[in-house]
């Protein structure tokens, strides 16, 4: 089987794998060369907004990119399907070997939100998952006064899962479209908790320290505080120029900035 012929059907499993919103976006398809990044679906809105900046100086290269979760596009990178795997997780050991690469290109924390009324500062880990899952659902069961906890997200918000550690939300939790409207109902409601990226985070907000660390830019780049999802880019030894050119330009000044305006913290 040619090369194109694998790239289509790859990029056709990766986008039946993914979820609705990470359906597949072409950028001028050509059939000389289209340059195919898959993964993470978490990581599509900045793989647009990467490619529209790769693309606005180079004319020579066609793009496809779609999701369908970090373990699928470091697999068909392997199998030589694809040319990038967009991977918001790092190797583990069984991924790792000598023929990939992996870059870091930027990094998001999830934020626990309350009221600035609230008493409570800070929480460790466990209980965050117990507020955020149900499992606890009043406020008096961390020590404060008694009152029901509303659970709030941004809908469909791949943040949130750090904050659950692998359970459910509950049934109750309120799902909102965009930061703001988190940001509003925790103001508007004493007994509210909300999941934020850590750049949506403003006063009069109170950000939860989570397990002794507190959720500040230092914290994040060290790697110190827990919540935080790491977003690389993966290449193969035998990688095509394109793909090392368009790696380049992520990690580089042009891609930094781009990385930033998306709300993430880049880390180059």
């Amino acid at each position: 089987m040619n090369r194109r012929r694998l790239l289509g059907l790859s990029a056709l499993a990766l986008a039946t794998a993914s979820r609705p919103a990470a359906a597949l976006s072409l950028w001028r398809w050509r059939d000389d060369y289209p340059l195919l990044i898959g993964g993470a679906s978490s990581m599509l809105p900045m793989t647009r907004a990467l490619v529209a900046g790769f693309l606005a100086r180079r004319d020579d290269v066609d793009v496809v990119a779609t999701g369908g979760g970090s373990d699928a596009g470091l697999m068909v990178l392997k199998r030589g399907a694809i040319d990038v795997a967009a991977m918001a997780e790092d190797l583990s050991g069984a991924q790792d070997d000598a023929l990939v690469h992996n870059y870091l290109l930027a990094r998001d924390a999830a934020v626990a939100v309350v009221h600035p009324d609230n008493p409570l500062t800070a929480l460790p880990m466990a209980a965050l998952a117990a507020l955020f899952s149900g499992r606890l659902s009043d406020w008096r069961d961390l020590g404060a006064p008694a009152a029901p906890v509303q659970v709030v997200l941004r809908r469909d918000d791949p943040l949130a899962d750090l904050l659950l550690q692998g359970a459910d939300p509950t049934d109750a939790a309120l799902a909102l479209p965009e930061s703001r409207d988190v940001i509003d109902l925790v103001l508007s409601n004493r007994h509210a908790i909300g999941c934020l990226p850590l750049k949506a985070v403003r006063p009069p907000l109170r950000a939860l320290t989570v397990d002794g660390v507190a959720a500040r830019r230092d914290t994040l780049f060290s790697g110190r505080y827990p919540l935080l999802r790491s977003y690389y880019y993966v290449l193969c030894d035998d990688g095509a120029q394109a793909a090392i050119d368009f790696v380049a330009f992520a990690i580089g000044p042009d891609g930094r900035r781009i990385l930033d305006e998306t709300g993430l913290w880049p880390m180059f």
